[in-house]
């Protein structure tokens, strides 16, 4: 089996629950419905149950993406990113973005529903 590849590197993530895997109405950001994200000791790993493929998330990119899935803009996503990591505060919204770009070419989210 090859090694998922690897998205950028944006703290650890205690548990994503099934509600949150969900669009939320006002966010536009979802998982797609074949997509599960599973919480792992030092990030998380995202299963497309259709291809089989799977994506490994470290545990700052699961931060981003959790904060999205809740509900979070993606301005707000890149602000709790520098919450925790202050030294990264310049290149925080360009890390989300390209998170979130990452994620939507692989075809494992929604597209936005405005």
């Amino acid at each position: 089996m090859t090694r998922p590849p690897q998205l950028p590197r944006l703290p650890r993530l205690s548990r994503l629950s099934r509600s949150a895997r969900q669009a939320p109405p006002r966010a536009g950001f979802a998982l797609r419905p074949h997509v599960t994200a599973t919480p792992t000791g030092d990030g998380m790993v995202l299963l497309d149950q259709r291809s089989g493929k799977y994506w490994q998330l470290n545990a700052t990119a699961a931060l981003v993406l959790r904060a999205l899935l809740e509900g979070a803009s993606p301005e707000q996503a890149a602000a709790a990113l520098t919450a925790a990591h202050p030294a990264a505060a310049d290149r925080a919204a360009e890390d989300v973005s390209a998170l979130v770009d990452r994620l939507r070419t692989v075809n494992l989210t929604e597209r936005e529903h405005r």
